[in-house]
C-alpha cells in the first residue's frame, strides 16, 4: 500500500448492532458527497477510483471499508481539500444537514431503468427482507457471545493496584506529553480490525508503520488494558492532543489501541512484537487474576460457547453477503453504465480540482 493511504473502518458489525464511528472521522470535513442508490449501482466502484485518483495525484487519501463486506470501500477522506465522499445508505444512512453549501447527494439511482426493476419486484423485496433478516440473527448471536463472555469474566477475582499503575502512567506521560499543544486536528473513533464476511481483516499493521514510538502492553484482560489506554488517551487529550482510540471488534466499547498522530506515538494491547519502535510492559505486575478451581470447567466451557457463537455469526455474515451480491444482480441488470460512466468522469475531475461545493 502506497505511504499517502490510510485504511480502516468507520463501523463494525457488533453485539450492538451496526456501530458507527463516522462522525469523529468526518469533523472537520467542508465538502461531504454523499452517495445514493441500491445495491450494485456502482457507489464502491465510483468511491474506488476517486481514492485511486487523488492517491496518484499524491493527495493523502484516507479509505474507509464497509463492515459488511472488507473489499467494498465505504468512503473516501482527502483532508487537504477538507472533502469527503461516502456511501449514505443503510446501514450508515446519512442526509445533508447543509444542502447545497456542505453537503451534496449524489443520487446513482437515477441511472436505472424503473421498468426493468419492476420484472424483479417480488424478487428483489424477498432477497431485502431476507438480508435485514439475517442481519437480526448476526447480533443477537453476537450478543449471545458478549453474555457469555461477560459470564467468564464474573468467574475471575481481580486485585488491581490502580493506584500503582495511574502512578507509572503519570510518570510515563510526564515524558511524553511535554507541555499543551494546540490540537491539529480533533480526537477520532475508529476501528482497524472487524469481523467480516471474509474473516478477521485488519489493517492495523498501517497504523504500527505510521507510529515512531509507543508502548505495547502485555494483558489477559481487556477491561484492565482498556482502563490503561483510556487513561492515556484523556491525559493526553487534557494536554491538548488529537488522539485515535481505536476500538476491539469483539467488544466495541473496549480499545485495543490509542494513537497520538502529533507525535507519531502508539499505545497498543497485544498483537505483534514491537521491534524497536515500542517498548513492551507487562500489566500483570499490577493486577492479580485468579480462578477458582471450581470455576475451571465452566470457565473453559464458557470460551468454547464464545468461540462457537462468534464463529456462526461470521458464516451468517458470509450467507448474507451472498445474498446480498444476488440481490446486486439485479440491480445491475436496470442500470445504465454509459451515463453513469460519464457522471464518474464528472466527479472524478470535480475531486481532484478539490470538489465542487467551495
Amino acid at each position: 500500500m502506497e505511504k499517502n493511504i490510510r485504511q480502516y473502518f468507520p463501523g463494525a458489525i457488533t453485539y450492538q448492532g451496526y456501530l458507527s464511528h463516522w462522525d469523529t472521522n468526518l469533523e472537520g470535513i467542508d465538502q461531504l458527497y454523499i452517495l445514493k442508490g441500491g445495491p450494485g449501482t456502482g457507489k464502491a466502484t465510483l468511491m474506488r477510483r476517486i481514492g485511486k485518483a487523488l492517491a496518484e495525484a499524491g493527495l493523502e487519501t484516507e479509505l474507509l471499508w464497509c463492515s459488511s463486506d472488507a473489499r467494498s470501500l465505504d468512503g473516501v477522506i482527502i483532508r487537504d481539500f477538507s472533502l469527503a465522499i461516502m456511501d449514505g445508505t443503510a446501514p450508515h444512512t446519512r442526509d445533508p444537514v447543509y444542502p447545497g453549501v456542505r453537503d451534496m447527494i449524489v443520487d446513482l439511482g437515477r441511472f436505472w431503468r424503473r421498468d426493468i426493476l419492476k420484472e424483479y419486484r417480488q424478487e428483489i423485496l424477498s432477497l431485502t427482507n431476507e438480508n435485514k433478516k439475517m442481519f437480526l440473527e448476526i447480533y443477537a448471536l453476537l450478543k449471545k457471545a458478549r453474555d457469555f463472555a461477560e459470564r467468564r469474566q464474573s468467574l475471575y477475582k481481580i486485585r488491581l493496584d490502580e493506584e500503582g499503575m495511574e502512578a507509572w502512567l503519570d510518570q510515563l506521560l510526564k515524558e511524553q506529553l511535554v507541555g499543551n499543544s494546540i490540537p491539529k486536528e480533533p480526537s477520532r473513533h475508529r476501528f482497524y480490525t472487524i469481523m467480516a464476511p471474509q474473516g478477521l481483516v485488519s489493517h492495523f499493521d498501517e497504523l504500527f508503520e505510521q507510529a515512531e514510538k509507543g508502548y505495547q502492553f502485555i494483558t489477559d484482560d481487556l477491561a484492565i488494558g482498556t482502563k490503561v489506554l483510556n487513561y492515556i488517551g484523556t491525559k493526553a487529550q487534557g494536554k491538548g492532543y488529537g488522539v485515535w482510540f481505536v476500538h476491539d471488534p469483539q467488544e466495541p466499547d473496549a480499545l485495543n489501541a490509542v494513537f497520538l498522530p502529533e507525535l507519531k506515538a502508539l499505545y497498543y494491547l497485544n498483537g505483534e512484537a514491537p521491534g524497536d519502535k515500542c517498548k513492551t510492559v507487562e500489566l500483570e505486575r499490577w493486577y492479580h487474576k485468579n480462578l477458582n478451581g471450581r470455576n475451571e470447567l465452566e470457565a473453559e466451557f464458557l470460551l468454547t460457547a464464545i468461540e462457537d457463537a462468534r464463529q456462526r455469526a461470521q458464516k451468517l455474515m458470509a450467507e448474507n453477503k451472498k445474498i446480498h451480491d444476488h440481490l446486486e444482480t439485479y440491480y445491475v441488470k436496470a442500470m445504465d453504465f454509459t451515463a453513469l460512466e460519464m457522471e464518474k468522469e464528472v466527479l472524478i475531475r470535480e475531486f481532484l480540482a478539490g470538489g465542487g461545493l467551495k
